[in-house]
């Protein structure tokens, strides 16, 4: 008989009764901690200590259902605590997490608490027993909550930018292009021309709202179809250049002859330039023993999210390059962002038509 994942990944393994009561508390905090982000109570602790009434006053909350759940997340975790003046402060370890899941920009504080698996997906998770017996199908009357999306993607950026920038700096390129601007990663890069694609003009305007906050007034925002790139294909850099994107998997909901077409198009408009995937490889049952525990429930759940409700494809390492060798793609390079498996694979267009 194999090992279970705690057995495998060198955690004691939990009697059924312990199993039972920390998965159903872990389910229930997940909620608790995404509402108490949304109504801005991390972003108080944050940066200072508070009293639950002198909170509740701040924000506008409810006292009592506030004291309710700051108890509770103090029992069940390790994030707050209390002194004996009642006041509430974030521990050594709720710092931390604030640190690691936290971005700040003009706009101040943005926090990922569960903000895409439990915000964006949350329709998604309760219709479950629908979408298994075929009563519902996602797109018709059920959909994540697109805003709440793209603030994770812009979350996940902050994590990227180092390695995208690292990377963009050896290349000794003129400029870049971005389809889909939720990631922020087209601020600082250095480079001459920075272009941002996106067909959702909301999008648009979030991304140059924030840029502009950030002194950043030399972005070109274009608005068009990624997949009629002869409506787009102008507005780009006219000297060598990249196209990068976090989306490729979702692109790949269109069909991979349409992703192959796109590919093969934008070849034979700008032969030599680049296109780069950053992307989390599907990673195999077997990698499982040896993939940092955090990295490969990331990955499960990555996987999940998309294949559940058919807006996206995670492929493995070799499928991603035959994928872009058949779009008339030459691989080039591949290396580890340093950030929850995530790779930056760059292509050469136009090697092949």
């Amino acid at each position: 008989m194999g090992l279970s994942l705690l057995e495998s990944s060198g955690v004691t393994p939990l009697d059924p009764e312990t199993w039972f009561h920390e998965r159903a508390s872990h389910y229930v905090e997940a909620q608790v901690l995404f509402h108490l982000n949304a109504c801005g109570v991390f972003g108080v602790l944050a940066g200072e200590g508070v009293t639950t009434g002198a909170l509740a006053e701040r924000l506008e909350l409810v006292e009592p259902v506030l004291e309710t759940l700051l108890r509770f997340v103090q029992g069940v975790d390790d994030l707050l605590a209390r002194d004996a003046n009642g006041v509430w402060d974030l521990t050594p370890f709720g710092r931390s997490v604030v640190g690691r899941f936290g971005r700040s920009d003009a706009g101040g504080m943005h926090l990922n608490f569960f903000d895409v698996r439990v915000g964006a997906y949350g329709p998604v998770w309760e219709a479950c027993g629908a979408l298994l017996r075929g009563e519902r199908a996602y797109g018709e009357g059920l959909s994540r909550k697109g805003t709440v999306a793209a603030e994770g993607v812009y979350m996940v950026g902050a994590g990227m930018g180092p390695a995208v920038g690292s990377w963009v700096g050896r290349q000794n390129l003129y400029g870049v292009v971005e389809w889909g601007v939720t990631t922020g990663l087209l601020a600082g890069l250095p480079v001459s021309s920075r272009v941002g694609l996106d067909r959702d003009p909301r999008a648009l305007k979030a991304a140059s709202s924030r840029a502009v906050a950030e002194g950043q007034l030399d972005i070109d925002w274009v608005q068009a179809d990624l997949f009629s790139p002869e409506c787009w294909v102008e507005r780009t850099p006219p000297g060598r250049s990249a196209h990068f994107s976090v989306h490729f998997h979702e692109l790949l909901a269109h069909g991979e002859e349409a992703v192959i077409g796109l590919l093969r198009a934008l070849g034979k408009a700008q032969p030599g330039n680049l296109v780069v995937a950053l992307e989390q490889p599907r990673l195999d049952l077997s990698a499982r023993d040896t993939t940092p525990r955090s990295q490969w429930l990331y990955a499960c759940s990555n996987e999940l999210i998309h294949h559940l409700i058919g807006n996206g494809r995670i492929l493995d390492r070799d499928q991603w390059t035959d994928l872009f060798r058949r779009g008339g793609c030459i691989p080039i390079q591949g290396e580890s962002m340093g950030y929850l498996g995530y790779e930056l694979m760059a292509f050469s267009l136009g090697g092949e038509q």
